[in-house]
């Protein structure tokens, strides 16, 4: 069960990323010139040769993102909203709606 655990996230993240490039493709054009060079200059892709699929691997992973909910913990005393969350207080975020939110609290 335990080794399912990252076969299914891996799997996910691949048809996310599948699903959002079929959409766009002059993204898939430009992912596969960046790979075919990287091949043909280094005979293996290299990340450090790859900048613009590692940047949409990256978008991918920050608008559908497999683990959502990370556990924080106030550094200081702050006023959110009119609510004071105190120091040291442990909240639940919903990390995929940072970068979604328009408007200030």
């Amino acid at each position: 069960m335990m080794t399912e655990i990252p076969l299914n996230i891996s799997r996910n993240q691949l048809h996310w990323f599948c699903a959002i490039l079929a959409d766009h493709p002059d993204v898939q054009e430009k992912i596969h010139a960046e790979l075919v060079a990287s091949l043909e200059s280094e005979n293996e892709i290299k990340k450090d040769k790859c900048p613009f699929t590692r940047s949409v691997l990256l978008e991918v992973q920050r608008i559908n993102p497999v683990i959502d909910t990370l556990i924080h913990r106030s550094s200081a005393n702050i006023v959110v909203g009119g609510v004071l969350i105190e120091k040291g207080s442990t909240m639940q975020g919903l990390d995929s709606l940072f970068g979604r939110i328009t408007k200030a609290c």
